[in-house]
């Protein structure tokens, strides 16, 4: 089918920069750890915004993750060039483990908000407590804040963890700090990797954002440390072979973003979610019972379907009896 139509515009540009972090949690979605060394250069990725700026005009945010993003001796060059010379707005996403003093935060901070940081996100929860811990997190929320930034916390979730985001709260600074505007606190979803035969249990903290559009497909270009370009940068993706691109060395972006919109699932997501794609899977699976998954994570619900042969050809078999009403809906999205 003609694509030209189809094509929409990205608005962020994610870098993954590597591999390595200063934790080693035991669900972490990219298997990160200390030991792993894997990451994009500064080179490869100086080179990658150049030719996001050129080919995306849309394209105004970078997001600088990890593994743990604060590791690469040259962050600042990068949030730098990155700000000043291509004009984006710069988040990175942390750990915080830098933050042991209140005065290296200090120091942290303000060297990345000299640089053009524009951002902040901070990962937190029971497995990366075992080795951030509570004082660290919040030396380096109280840093930020100093600086002018408003920190965006996201603490992992699940039915059966101890820590939550009302821990934090406790903390009568950090409940000013949130009264105030000044400080973001947010339940995440967490997923055990280890035991991906146990469906997600709801959280009791959070509303699973199920039965929803996917609107991390198409609104981003996202570069993993292994050369890898990924249509989305959700929480499954490093674990779905068919959300990999390819490798943006040897194609260019451009190639690699405008090439997924020849594939009518990816449009199905991004239109009605992967629950709505499972219900209708439901049709001529009668072993699926689509209410079993209603508390499930979207994510998940995505990965159980492009990992599983047998829905992938049921897909295969009678995506066309949906596709006009699909490819009507995908049109109306702005």
């Amino acid at each position: 089918m003609g694509i030209e139509s189809l094509i929409k515009n990205p608005t962020t540009l994610t870098f993954v920069t590597t591999t390595r972090c200063s934790s080693a949690c035991d669900n972490c979605c990219f298997q990160c750890s200390p030991r792993r060394k894997k990451r994009l250069t500064k080179e490869v990725m100086l080179g990658y915004m150049e030719q996001v700026k050129r080919d995306f005009p849309t394209v105004v945010s970078l997001v600088l993750t990890g593994g743990e993003c604060t590791l690469i001796p040259e962050l600042t060059e990068i949030i730098e060039v990155a700000s000043n010379k291509y004009g984006f707005t710069v988040r990175i996403v942390s750990n915080g483990h830098w933050a042991k003093t209140l005065d290296n935060a200090r120091a942290k901070v303000r060297e990345w908000r000299a640089a053009g940081l524009a951002e902040i996100n901070f990962s937190t929860g029971d497995e990366h407590l075992e080795f951030v811990s509570m004082q660290t997190i919040k030396n380096a929320i109280l840093a930020s804040v100093e600086e002018g930034l408003t920190p965006f916390v996201n603490v992992e979730s699940q039915e059966n963890h101890k820590f939550n985001s009302d821990h934090l709260l406790k903390d009568s600074t950090l409940a000013t700090l949130v009264s105030e505007g000044k400080l973001i606190l947010a339940n995440g979803i967490w997923i055990d990797f280890k035991h991906p035969e146990e469906i997600v249990k709801k959280p009791k903290f959070i509303d699973v954002p199920s039965f929803q559009r996917c609107e991390n497909l198409f609104n981003g270009i996202t570069i993993t440390p292994d050369n890898r370009m990924k249509a989305c940068c959700g929480i499954t993706s490093n674990m779905i072979e068919y959300l990999d691109l390819g490798n943006p060395e040897k194609y260019s972006i451009r190639h690699l973003y405008n090439n997924q919109f020849r594939d009518f699932l990816k449009i199905w997501l991004h239109t009605e979610g992967a629950h709505k794609i499972l219900e209708f899977v439901s049709q001529y699976e009668k072993r699926i019972n689509i209410e079993d998954y209603a508390h499930v994570h979207h994510c998940l619900v995505c990965a159980i379907i492009l990992k599983n042969k047998e829905i992938m050809s049921i897909l295969k078999q009678h995506y066309d009896e949906i596709y006009s009403n699909v490819i009507l809906k995908y049109h109306m999205i702005k």
